[in-house]
């Protein structure tokens, strides 16, 4: 996935930073994919910050306002919560991407754990069978943070079709959640 806007490794990034980002110590986190990525996403004492090629950057807050260069835009109660629902779509790919890691780093450790077993019981065959069957089980939990992305686009698109000033903050495509999916497999 090359210079994607938002990929996923970003998403979920940003997602896991936002489930942290309500400690008002948190330091910013920037998930941009680099300076020749036109859209970026980070998080700030709890709000996100998006921005766009060619656009001042637009904030959501903690509490749903959008603020686009710093300054509020008007938004009726159904715009309000579309913005509380996109939101809420990145904290549940952060606490699905979460969930992976932490079963990726006991998973991590289980094999190394197993692998030591198996040279000091001179039973190593069975070790990489074991290994293979944890780690199918974790592809398919990754492959539910795909899903979170394809519910995240669903609140974009409904956000951009209702409030035109998000609109240049829509950067999720199709091609992200393939690509997404297609890196989980």
């Amino acid at each position: 996935m090359k210079n994607r806007s938002l990929p996923l490794a970003g998403i979920a990034l940003a997602a896991v930073l936002a489930l942290t980002a309500c400690d008002r110590s948190a330091p910013q986190a920037d998930t941009g994919g680099g300076s020749s990525d036109p859209h970026s996403l980070s998080f700030n004492n709890g709000d996100i910050t998006l921005k766009a090629s060619g656009h001042p950057p637009a904030t959501i807050t903690r509490s749903g306002d959008l603020l686009i260069d710093g300054k509020p835009v008007a938004v009726n109660a159904e715009q309000h919560a579309l913005l509380v629902a996109y939101r809420a779509q990145l904290g549940a790919i952060g606490a699905q991407g979460l969930e992976v890691g932490k079963q990726g780093a006991a998973l991590g450790v289980k094999a190394a754990g197993d692998a030591l077993a198996g040279v000091f019981s001179g039973d190593t065959e069975h070790v990489g069978e074991h290994i293979e069957a944890q780690a199918d089980k974790l592809k398919q939990e990754a492959l539910k943070i795909c899903q979170q992305v394809m519910a995240l686009r669903q609140a974009q698109d409904a956000l951009a079709q209702q409030l035109p000033a998000f609109r240049p903050y829509a950067s999720l495509d199709a091609r992200d959640i393939y690509d997404c999916e297609d890196s989980a497999k």
